[in-house]
């Protein structure tokens, strides 16, 4: 019960950390434009080339700040609010001006902000304090519910960065192949990446980010390249978190196994007698799954469909609560059907795999050995000095 428990609590919770770059800064249909070196800034007038194309559905210049509000951990996505809610494909008219501040339904529940509080915001990197006023709470879905959606200037202002810098565009497209095509023709030299890789034009010449996942390491050379680390963060952390959770899933699967395979051992050692009893007998493995196997199964299945349901109350009790949270962002509970499916068929294998082991291994044994305990060792303490 206790090993499926933990199957069904942890490996839907990896599975949304893993999804969180691609839930901030990607989506379906969404190429992200980063800067590749300091030669190309990104630029307004970049944008508005690129929102001239027919092929571009919408064009969002972005820039970010992570800052801490009343010790919880914030990301403030500068936006341009239009642009972004177009591509986000939410079709709300907000009567907005120029400088705003609208809060994501999640933080501002955990925050206990309404519409119309102020709020002191610290800077990023530098020393300052902004007052601002809240001037919407939204339902927004994905990671922008968690998140604090700024104007681009006081963003900028939070991050330390210069009045012209955006940190990466978000481009809406329903083929990535044009945008590339047309950065070609453009001469550019700049990053793009759909959240499962990263390709850089340059020169006329579409070739493979190879730095990408180094500078993630190397925050230092990403600055001698002129990268801001969240673009670099945004176009490779993908394939190198999803490295990390698969490690995370493999020593949760250990645990399991090992949490698993003492607890049928025991209970067959404690039963060893009835089973040295059968081997005696002539008793081969159908006979040893006849007497144990339908009983272990059964037991083992019941408590595995009771450990999977505790867990998944275990879950959405984290997720309730906003117990796990990755750059500002809760890690959402939502196990899917066929994640389920794949859970349960892997309890399953492993509960018949090790049954079928355990037994074989008790079969190599004489039935002697099962039969009968081997005495006692005792300890007699003789009195008298050493000699």
């Amino acid at each position: 019960m206790l090993s499926a428990a933990l199957l069904s609590t942890s490996m839907p919770l990896y599975a949304s950390l893993a999804r969180t770059p691609e839930e901030i800064f990607f989506g379906e249909g969404v190429q992200v434009v980063s800067q590749a070196t300091r030669d190309f800034p990104l630029t307004l007038e970049l944008v508005e080339e690129i929102r001239a194309q027919d092929w571009a559905i919408a064009v969002s210049p972005e820039v970010y700040a992570f800052i801490a509000v009343e010790g919880r951990a914030v990301v403030v996505r500068g936006i341009e609010v239009d642009s972004f809610l177009r591509l986000e494909g939410i079709g709300a008219e907000l009567d907005i001006g120029t400088e705003f501040l609208l809060l994501g339904r999640g933080l501002a529940d955990d925050l206990g902000v309404r519409s119309g509080d102020n709020l002191l915001l610290p800077g990023s990197l530098r020393p300052l304090l902004m007052e601002a006023i809240v001037d919407d709470v939204l339902d927004l879905p994905g990671a922008a519910a968690d998140e604090m959606l700024m104007d681009l200037p006081r963003t900028r202002l939070l991050a330390g960065l210069g009045p012209e810098s955006i940190t990466l565009v978000r481009v809406g497209v329903e083929d990535g192949q044009e945008l590339l095509d047309y950065l070609v023709s453009s001469n550019a030299d700049l990053l793009v990446g759909d959240g499962q890789g990263s390709l850089r034009v340059e020169e006329g010449r579409v070739l493979d980010d190879r730095i990408g996942a180094l500078l993630l390491t190397r925050p230092e050379l990403a600055q001698e390249l002129g990268r801001s680390y969240i673009s670099v963060f945004a176009q490779s952390s993908g394939n190198s978190l999803r490295v990390l959770v698969l490690g995370m899933e493999v020593l949760t699967f250990a645990l399991f196994t090992l949490i698993f395979v003492s607890s049928l051992v025991r209970f067959l050692v404690e039963n060893r007698r009835s089973v040295g009893l059968i081997v005696a007998l002539g008793g081969r493995l159908r006979a040893l799954l006849s007497t144990y196997g339908r009983k272990i199964l059964g037991l083992g299945l019941l408590a595995g469909f009771l450990g999977f349901i505790i867990g998944m109350g275990i879950g959405v009790l984290l997720d309730t609560i906003g117990a796990f949270k990755f750059f500002g962002h809760v890690l959402r509970y939502s196990p899917d059907p066929w994640q389920a499916f794949i859970l349960l068929s892997l309890y399953t294998a492993t509960l018949l795999l090790a049954l079928i082991l355990s037994l074989l291994f008790l079969l190599v044994q004489r039935p002697r050995d099962l039969l009968y305990e081997p005495p006692e060792r005792k300890f007699e303490e003789v009195e008298g000095e050493p000699g």
